[in-house]
């Protein structure tokens, strides 16, 4: 995998991937985890662990910057970062490299709102299974769905 950076071309393929496969999928990455814990894992959850193992609580200020500041500026962050790679090119190099880039840039991002969609909406779906029948008044009652 890593014999094109051993080529003559080598400083320009690095230079291609460390400015579009990196920067920007990372900071994804760091988006997704900021949502997951603010939003879908509970961030009374999260409290009631840290307060298990601290003896504290995270107080509302931690709250609040988990699930509002940091998705907010990790997104701003993503929005200023693909603006400046739209308005500052990589300088002397074809315009198939380019798209070459975005490629590399797009294929870690699609994949990681892929499977942090399916984890969501597995986890939903994983509920939905869990829940008794409507019409069901005992909670110890098998649902429709075990065998």
């Amino acid at each position: 995998g890593s014999l094109i950076f051993a080529t003559n071309a080598g400083y320009w393929w690095l230079e291609l991937f460390d400015r579009y496969a990196l920067p920007i999928p990372l900071m994804l990455c760091c988006f997704m985890e900021a949502l997951g814990m603010g939003w879908s894992y509970d961030i009374e959850k999260l409290d009631e662990h840290f307060i298990e193992y601290n003896g504290k609580s995270v107080g509302p200020y931690f709250k609040f910057m988990i699930k509002y500041v940091c998705p907010v500026i990790i997104g701003l962050m993503i929005i200023i970062s693909l603006i400046s790679e739209i308005l500052n090119p990589l300088p002397d190099y074809p315009a198939w490299s380019i798209a070459f880039g975005w490629l590399l840039m797009m294929i870690p991002m699609a994949t990681i709102v892929y499977y942090a969609a399916k984890s969501y909406t597995d986890e939903k779906n994983k509920d939905k299974i869990n829940e008794p029948d409507e019409g069901d008044s005992s909670p110890d009652s098998p649902s429709k769905f075990e065998e």
